[in-house]
């Protein structure tokens, strides 16, 4: 495996405003004056919704009722002019049924010419009504993608202007590593290939990716959005798998001017055993590639008080129950 340290980089998007904030203002009172009166004209003419073009304007409520007007009119002189013929009523009366009907037909024909303006209003206010709801919809800010704001260049209640730039936004699930890896595993390095990361905010969380291209870049997957932009991480590369490696624990090794040694324990005697490492596996192990053999007992506490011949007292566990089968980590 083949350690390297990643710091994580995003691509951001940049929301920006498309209207600006007092003509967002304009058009929210443009939209509720059009669609007041809208409501209105709808309600004149007895209709719920906008009538599509062509529609018969005798049809309406405002219309219908006039013809009522006019019909009975029409029909109460009628009946007057009968009995005005057979002087059975006086001619003032005939008058009053004549002009009663006069007025209806008048009243019907308005009626008619009233119901087409506002079902003309109606036709432009419902297209005012759709360029305000338009204009007010370009003041709502929407995300192009589900992210995190990373930056925020205004605050609420501050006027801008369009094309302001209102945030940076960055995806982080996945989120990307990029890093420089040492030269000599270059050749072991392919995509695809598994990739860990460690970091310091979550000592004790392993987050999982693999490789996307070289020079080194990870995709960690990031579902509960603990990692952020910017995170520096500590990343392993899984190259190979070596089933003889022998690993032990980091508080096993003792380093002094350049030589790393443990203190192997047999027959509870300590004796000194000067190693060479290999990388670092997981949180707490380190290869060991010279200078020990699989299943020798190592200790890893009170080394300060340990030294070559030295009597020891093996304490606890000597290896964990899961590994002590088939195991190559010495303890």
């Amino acid at each position: 495996m083949c350690p390297a340290k990643w710091t994580g980089r995003s691509h951001p998007s940049r929301p920006t405003s498309e209207t600006g904030s007092n003509k967002a203002s304009f058009w929210l009172r443009s939209g509720r004056r059009n669609s007041a009166s809208l409501k209105q004209a709808l309600a004149t003419l007895g209709l719920e919704k906008v009538p599509p073009p062509g529609f018969d304007v005798t049809k309406t409520s405002l219309v219908v009722k006039a013809k009522a007007e006019l019909d009975d009119a029409q029909a109460n002189l009628k009946r007057m002019k009968a009995l005005f013929d057979d002087q059975v009523i006086s001619a003032q009366e005939y008058d009053t049924a004549e002009t009663r009907y006069k007025t209806a037909s008048a009243t019907y024909k308005n009626a008619i010419e009233q119901a087409k303006a506002l079902a003309a209003d109606a036709y432009a206010k419902e297209g005012q009504l759709g360029t305000a709801r338009k204009k007010l919809n370009d003041t709502v800010i929407a995300a192009p993608l589900t992210s995190s704001i990373s930056r925020r260049f205004v605050s609420a209640g501050e006027y801008v202007k369009a094309g302001t730039q209102l945030f940076t936004l960055v995806q982080d699930d996945p989120l990307k590593l990029r890093g420089m890896i040492p030269e000599r595993f270059a050749p072991q390095v392919q995509t695809e290939q598994g990739v860990e990361a460690r970091v310091d905010s979550f000592p004790d969380k392993a987050f999982k990716g693999k490789l996307r291209s070289f020079m080194i870049e990870g995709l960690l997957a990031n579902p509960e959005h603990r990692l952020k932009p910017g995170f520096f991480a500590h990343a392993t590369v899984l190259t190979h798998v070596d089933p003889n490696a022998l690993t032990v624990p980091q508080q096993a090794l003792v380093t002094f001017a350049g030589v790393t040694k443990v203190f192997v324990v047999q027959n509870d005697v300590a004796r000194e055993r000067v190693v060479q490492t290999g990388v670092r596996v997981g949180n707490n192990e380190v290869e060991i590639t010279a200078g020990l053999r699989p299943g020798e007992l190592v200790a890893i506490s009170s080394l300060t008080r340990i030294t070559d011949g030295a009597a020891v007292k093996v304490s606890g566990p000597v290896m964990p129950k899961e590994k002590q089968e088939g195991s190559n980590e010495s303890r």
